[in-house]
């Protein structure tokens, strides 16, 4: 099997099809729209409000030459300064834009917009450890706005931090509204899960996906690929079939699908005997085919006399990211113990946060790869709580394999713990707004940018150029 994920999932073909996404007329897009209010002189008004205009009407190069006046008349003006690293962004001159981003935030350190649109900057330069660097040194100091979150976990999938990714990506769903730009997190969300093997989460983004998006040919093609390398036959025809698109390369690839999926069936009817050295043949020809049908029939077989066949139906469905009865779950806890193993096993896989006691309690378990399991999922889903735990484990472990991943699972939760305590930190440090009151001095004059709103079409339209 190819090795995933060292490159974008896309030939050239399939990213000229994405460039040529039109702006969008309207966004429900949830970038802030936040007030940010700036007392600058009367003339650097004047020439900050005609450069808006003039770059809202696609003339950026006009645009330039009203925010250089606006400086000008105001050498210390931060706005100005933004306006114009944002001008040079959008003309492709990056040095410009760096220079001038960067004077804006001598002035302004505390102003996180500032330091968000420097980080996509260097995200579309390639150069995703220093954009990084600048999303955390944003986030010190504000929220940040949900691209910023998708961003960053783009940054982190090609970096191959995918726990780090993903938990940028599905921040970005729980707070982004924009159609276009959920699916770009569902797609790298999902890509990071399967390089990890980690089939339930990505299935279950999946169907979220399937549930939300009209078929996007490019996204659900290239996913349906992923899952087909990963033997996931049932979901990648799922979204073979959510694509509208008919042409011969797509007909090629339903005929493979409905192949593979048709010689699994074939064996399903032997399935039903009793000898359980010709059971664990078939099971073991069934397990390069991941479908709902040879799902469904082995469920049914789950209560064979034969430890050997349930601990191989637990690993079938382990393997593929099939759903088991809780029913089901808690007999094979009380089975033998091969079978209580290969439960565990599953379980933690899931990422459930359901499951956190049961694999607590077995974070000593005789089996190393069940003690292996529960780091993995302390990885994603631990608190601050259970470092203590973590940090005992790495005083007895045996073997570099097992102190890595217990080395992995205290720092993923050191991350996530400092990320919540500086943005509950940030949120509590916000002044209150109070009105603005214009000054009495005719030469000063508020100046109101609205966070977002500098053609916000635009940045949505960069964004999901960036993303892909």
């Amino acid at each position: 099997m190819q090795d995933l994920l060292k490159k974008p999932y896309m030939d050239r073909n399939q990213e000229s099809e994405i460039l040529k996404t039109e702006r969008p007329k309207t966004t429900r897009s949830a970038t802030r729209a936040e007030n940010v209010v700036f007392l600058v002189k009367s003339q650097v008004k004047k020439h900050l409000e005609k450069g808006k205009a003039l770059f809202d009407e696609g003339d950026p190069r006009g645009a330039k030459e009203a925010y250089e006046k606006a400086l000008e008349a105001d050498p210390t003006c931060a706005i100005a300064y933004f306006y114009l690293g944002f001008t040079h962004h959008e003309m492709g001159n990056t040095d410009l834009a760096k220079d001038y981003y960067f004077q804006a935030i001598d002035l302004e350190p505390k102003q996180s917009l500032f330091l968000e649109h420097l980080a996509r900057l260097h995200f579309e330069l390639g150069e995703y450890s220093v954009c990084l660097v600048r999303f955390q040194e944003a986030h010190s100091v504000g929220m940040l706005q949900p691209i910023s979150y998708g961003l960053m976990g783009r940054a982190f999938f090609e970096l191959d931090r995918y726990t780090e990714a993903t938990d940028c990506l599905e921040k970005m769903l729980e707070i982004e509204e924009e159609p276009s730009l959920r699916r770009i997190a569902y797609y790298y969300a999902i890509l990071a899960y399967l390089s990890e093997s980690s089939i339930f989460p990505a299935r279950l983004l999946t169907e979220r996906l399937l549930r939300e998006d009209e078929g996007d040919p490019v996204v659900f093609s290239v996913l349906s690929d992923r899952f087909q390398d990963h033997r996931c036959l049932s979901v990648a025809k799922r979204l073979l079939e959510s694509v509208t698109k008919e042409d011969h390369d797509f007909e090629e690839r339903h005929a493979t699908l409905d192949r593979e999926l048709l010689e699994a069936e074939h064996v399903l009817p032997q399935l039903f005997c009793s000898e359980e050295e010709s059971l664990l043949h078939q099971l073991h020809q069934l397990s390069q085919f991941g479908s709902d049908k040879v799902h469904r029939v082995l469920v049914s077989l789950i209560q064979s006399p034969s430890q050997l066949v349930r601990e191989g139906i637990l690993s079938y469905c382990r393997k593929f990211g099939f759903d088991l009865p809780k029913g089901v779950l808690k007999e094979c806890l009380n089975d033998t113990e091969m079978v209580r193993e290969a439960t565990l096993l599953y379980v933690a896989s899931t990422y459930d946060r359901a499951y956190m006691d049961l694999l607590l309690a077995n974070i000593n378990n005789p089996s190393r790869e069940v003690r292996s399991a529960v780091a993995r999922y302390l990885e994603r889903r631990g608190g601050p709580i259970h470092l203590p735990i973590l940090e005992g484990q790495m005083e007895i472990a045996e073997g570099a394999g097992m102190r890595r991943q217990l080395q992995r699972a205290i720092n993923q939760i050191k991350r996530r713990h400092t990320e919540q305590t500086e943005r509950m930190a940030t949120q509590s440090s916000q002044p209150r707004k109070q009105p603005t009151v214009k000054s009495r001095y005719d030469w000063i004059e508020i100046f109101q940018w609205v966070g977002g709103s500098i053609a916000v079409g635009y940045l949505v339209y960069r964004a999901i150029q960036s993303f892909f």
